[in-house]
């Protein structure tokens, strides 16, 4: 049998604040002296993923975004084709990103975005690095569409939020970190929730229709109690994600391959 390309690819779902939980997979991952070969992301994780391939490390990672809000990263300004800008955002990751291509980058890396001008699902692994990063986060509605080649990207996980067929085939092991296991929710009586439960909704499936393609498949039921929105509470996401992923990889195959 051939040899694949990479022995551990990684692929992390968007999810708004709940990224953190990446965080605390990483570091997880760190300890037991694993690293990621190649990383595929969207949304979210395309921010996450970009800067741990970018040399960030866990604890560089947790301090940028601790003590900053979701308010913090837009601004509340009502646009022709959105409810919040996104300048905030940009200027952090523009300041954070040390390299400005996917070439530059110490792990490949592979996300998704969503082309809103032709209706289909793009993936990026080569070229300028921001623009497709800021894509791939972009959540439709509340956040303003990102313009590449004079066209209209928005939030990878619209059409694939768990791009792990972008990496299955060259790859030995495949562990994928979800963000959304279901929740019912009785009530949607605000604006924010229903914009959150539609998105989430959209979310959800793409993970569990995929979790055969993974060696190994995480998706932390404690992050039920937490929102898109809740940057403010980076510090308890980050330890649920460390705390599931550890016992999960506790009892995985990786070492036998």
């Amino acid at each position: 049998m051939k040899k694949k390309p990479y022995k551990l690819g990684l692929v992390l779902s968007g999810g708004g604040a709940k990224g953190f939980a990446h965080v605390g997979l990483l570091q997880a991952l760190e300890e037991m002296g694993i690293q990621p070969d190649i990383i595929a992301g969207a949304s979210v994780g395309s921010i996450v993923g970009a800067l741990y391939a970018d040399g960030y490390s866990i604890q560089e990672m947790l301090s940028v975004f601790k003590n900053t809000g979701f308010m913090d990263l837009v601004s509340p300004k009502l646009n022709a084709n959105s409810i919040l800008k996104t300048d905030n955002l940009q200027k952090k990751l523009k300041s954070l990103l040390h390299a400005k291509t996917f070439e530059e980058l110490r792990i490949p890396l592979v996300i998704s975005a969503s082309n809103l001008t032709c209706g289909k699902v793009e993936y990026f692994r080569s070229g300028t690095l921001l623009d497709k990063v800021l894509a791939s986060s972009s959540i439709p509605v509340l956040f303003n569409p990102v313009i590449i080649d004079g066209q209209y990207y928005a939030d990878g996980g619209l059409f694939d939020n768990f791009p792990v067929e972008q990496i299955r085939d060259r790859c030995e092991y495949v562990i994928g970190f979800h963000l959304h296991p279901f929740k019912k929710q009785d009530k949607i009586t605000t604006l924010k929730q229903n914009i959150e439960r539609t998105i989430t909704l959209v979310y959800e499936s793409h993970g569990w229709k995929k979790a055969h393609l993974c060696n190994l498949y995480i998706e932390p039921e404690a992050l039920t109690q937490y929102t898109i929105y809740d940057v403010r509470k980076a510090m308890a996401i980050y330890k649920v994600g460390y705390d599931y992923a550890r016992k999960m990889l506790e009892k995985a195959d990786y070492f036998s391959i």
